[in-house]
């Protein structure tokens, strides 16, 4: 395996955890719309992971 091919594998990768966080967050707040302190609670939690 060349050093491109690892550079390459990881850049997906993290590509596909980056997409993963976005589309739960879409999916997640609006379910939760009527709880406006759940959604803070939430959204700091991802900022901390993001």
């Amino acid at each position: 395996m060349s050093w491109a091919t690892l550079v390459l594998f990881l850049h997906i990768v993290a590509a596909c955890i980056w997409i993963g966080g976005q589309v739960t967050v879409a999916v997640v707040i609006p379910a939760l719309r009527g709880h406006p302190d759940l959604i803070r609670t939430i959204g700091r939690r991802f900022q901390v992971l993001a």
